[in-house]
């Protein structure tokens, strides 16, 4: 699956970085947070929707990234209305 722009999706990108061995050590980057952000939040409550490390990489990237944090959120807070 392919974006509109012509880039691979974050799930093909996370899955090449996943074959090639470098998924643990790779930052994921805002697009990418933002892109799972849905994912991340099902996990959060126990839905299970991604793997314990991209769970882990994410909120990593949170900590460390005040807009994702927002983004994440602003998300939330709309989930829960």
């Amino acid at each position: 699956m392919n974006t509109s722009h012509g880039k691979p999706s974050v799930w093909r990108r996370i899955a090449r970085a996943f074959r090639s061995g470098r998924a643990e050590r790779a930052e994921l980057t805002c697009d990418e947070v933002r892109d799972l952000s849905s994912d991340y939040l099902a996990r959060e409550q126990a839905r299970e929707a991604m793997t314990d490390t991209l769970f882990d990489r994410v909120q990593r990237h949170l900590g460390s990234c005040a807009p994702c944090r927002s983004f994440v959120e602003g998300l939330r807070r709309t989930v829960n209305l």
